[in-house]
């Protein structure tokens, strides 16, 4: 997950017709932190001291679930374990446009350099209790 990599950050990205959603986790493996971006678009460390492997061809879960009529987090898992979210709101904005849903995965890498991420797996789920 991070061998060339400072941080990965995960996001969905919602358009519901109305708002904008925008639930973001990150996890920095070199302060060893789990954090999520507040209603304020401020990161709010919620872990601290987790580490994954950092070698080529070992990929530990990452994985955010939220929910759109609560505009809160539900859960975060990195690596096997699971951190209950679901007193945290994440930011959302105005937004009119047709409904529909995007994911974004950041890799940061260190030096100046690109580096490589490997992903193994991507999934998407509605509706996820």
């Amino acid at each position: 997950l991070l061998s060339n990599a400072i941080a990965v950050i995960l996001q969905g990205r919602v358009y519901d017709g109305t708002y904008l959603h925008w639930p973001t986790i990150r996890y920095d493996g070199d302060a060893q932190t789990l954090a999520y971006r507040d209603g304020a678009e401020a990161w709010q460390t919620f872990a601290t001291g987790v580490t994954v492997p950092a070698a080529r061809h070992i990929f530990p879960t990452m994985k955010l679930v939220f929910d759109l009529s609560t505009v809160k987090y539900t859960r975060a898992l990195l690596g096997g374990t699971t951190y209950n979210l679901s007193a945290y709101s994440y930011y959302r904005e105005v937004l009119a446009s047709a409904p529909t849903a995007q994911t974004a995965i950041w890799t940061l890498p260190r030096g100046a350099a690109a580096r490589t991420c490997y992903l193994d797996d991507w999934i998407l789920t509605i509706n996820e209790p």
